[in-house]
């Protein structure tokens, strides 16, 4: 095994210096730049006794499921997140 491929060298190595010339030319990487990476999170939510809620009061179990919603969406965006497949 080649101790000076990439693939062998601690993660550390590639964060002080994340494009490695040397190593491109030797490997055949030439072209390749840092890369941006972006982490993701999904959060998926469900409501307990949502059918019975719904039957009691199906106005104001939406109300109360919209401004549920409402809040947590609020909260994404204030941590720079995005809410997709909204309703409505």
């Amino acid at each position: 095994m080649d101790k000076d491929h990439p693939s062998t060298r601690p993660a550390s190595n590639f964060a002080s210096s994340p494009v490695d010339l040397p190593a491109q030319r030797r490997y055949g990487y030439e072209g390749v730049t840092a890369v941006d990476r972006e982490l993701a999170a999904i959060l998926s939510t469900d409501v307990a006794g949502f059918s019975r809620l719904t039957a009691l009061d199906e106005e104001r179990t939406v109300r109360a499921l919209n401004l549920c919603h409402g809040r947590i969406a609020e909260l994404v965006r204030e941590h720079a997140g995005r809410v997709f497949g909204q309703h409505g």
